[in-house]
């Protein structure tokens, strides 16, 4: 796609072509990823109800990339600075898709690794520039020891009780494998399978 063909859409606030115009500034050094991706949709929030606090404003970036999606969502008190940190990271996690593109496209296999991760790879994890050699490690393999059918308020309880953020269960409405999980605003998210899965 074009870096013209970006859908923007404005809630509570009206269009504006100067928030437009900056954030396709701030694209421009993504453009060479931005041909390969089939879409991007762009929302601006404007919470007014919320005037005075660090929640003012909202972006809320989706774009269809071939085998994928990348999605980056940032709340803060100033559009121009919100755009600048969305940018910034969308613009990682598009590179960091395209880094990996054979493994998207079934030419090298997905590997992981169990070796212990040590302090100093847990530093530069965040810091890594090229992720085509990248091989990510899992610190943790845990067992899945509820699997009774389970309300969803049980269910949330349970993952409060656990002190998690999250937790796998399998639900009594669909019998199908769910997730609850803790937003950062602390309410609930639900992720359930299609009807279709």
């Amino acid at each position: 796609m074009q870096i013209e063909e970006i859908k923007f859409t404005f809630n509570g606030m009206e269009p504006s072509d100067a928030i437009k115009k900056y954030f396709i500034e701030k694209m421009t050094k993504f453009e060479t990823f931005l041909r390969k991706v089939n879409s991007c949709d762009v929302n601006f929030i404007d919470y007014s109800s919320n005037r005075g606090t660090q929640t003012d404003f909202k972006i809320d970036i989706n774009v269809k990339v071939p085998n994928s999606f990348v999605h980056v969502d940032e709340t803060g008190d100033n559009m121009y600075a919100i755009i600048d940190t969305a940018t910034d990271i969308l613009g990682r996690r598009i590179k960091r898709y395209f880094d990996k593109l054979n493994q998207w496209e079934g030419t090298n296999p997905w590997t992981v690794s169990d070796d212990p991760i040590t302090a100093e790879e847990i530093a530069e994890s965040s810091e890594v520039d090229n992720y085509s050699d990248y091989v990510p490690k899992i610190a943790k393999r845990s067992k899945m020891q509820e699997m009774r059918p389970l309300e969803e308020a049980e269910a949330i309880e349970l993952m409060e009780l656990s002190g998690k953020n999250q937790l796998l269960f399998k639900s009594s409405k669909t019998s199908k494998i769910s997730m609850i999980y803790k937003m950062s605003n602390g309410l609930y998210g639900l992720v359930e399978p299609d009807d279709e899965i």
